[in-house]
């Protein structure tokens, strides 16, 4: 048998299962490319290439495809830190979180609630939220990212603050942090808190409400 030359397309090359390869960048369309004009060189050449060999011409690329596809879809999929929430409490600080799911317009869920417990006095009332997903800088009409707080003492809703701010576009990782009041009078405490979208009808718009911090003056 005479020794084959090796197979060059597009400065890719393939010689007994080697290939060389210029710019990463460029190498998922190149193999692409290589692929399809191997196959043609494999049909061409007909008797003058044996099954066997067609099938390694094939499979090195292949495989050299699947192996770059898998890294480059390691780094899209690469878990995004999650924030944390920034209030600290003490004393006087009542700090109340709500994990990290987020409410979601039209599909939901479009409220969560917490039994809490509050002393009677006069309140400042801030809220910390976010949204964060790959892909979500490139959006740029995320519109309604925002929700209401709703306290209760014993099924008796006491007051309603918000909406907090619109969570900004065009960032893969975007926060907010809000002060709904500073004088909120509790004279007999509260039991529960409901987070709740503000926008309920509206799509694209989740929107996770991290926690909320109740400050006793």
């Amino acid at each position: 048998m005479h020794d084959r030359a090796p197979v060059c397309v597009l400065q890719v090359c393939y010689a007994g299962g080697m290939i060389e390869t210029g710019n990463r960048d460029e190498l998922a369309f190149l193999l692409v490319a290589s692929l399809v004009v191997l196959a043609f060189v494999a049909h061409l050449h007909g008797p003058g290439l044996s099954s066997v060999e067609r099938l390694a011409m094939l499979g090195a690329v292949g495989g050299a495809l699947e192996g770059e596809g898998a890294s480059e879809m390691g780094e899209v999929l690469e878990e995004l830190p999650i924030p944390v929430c920034p209030f600290v409490q003490s004393s006087d600080i009542r700090v109340f979180e709500f994990g990290d799911e987020p409410l979601r317009g039209v599909y939901g869920p479009l409220e969560f609630s917490k039994q809490i417990t509050l002393l009677p006095g006069t309140y400042t009332v801030r809220a910390f939220s976010y949204d964060q997903a790959h892909g979500r800088e490139h959006k740029v009409a995320k519109e309604y990212e925002q929700w209401y707080l709703d306290i209760y003492l014993t099924g008796t809703k006491l007051a309603t603050l918000g909406p907090t701010r619109d969570l900004a576009d065009g960032l893969t990782l975007t926060r907010s942090f809000d002060t709904f009041t500073d004088s909120l009078a509790l004279p007999n405490g509260a039991n529960e808190i409901i987070v709740r979208h503000a926008h309920p009808m509206r799509r694209d718009n989740s929107v996770v409400p991290r926690c909320v911090v109740f400050e006793r003056q």
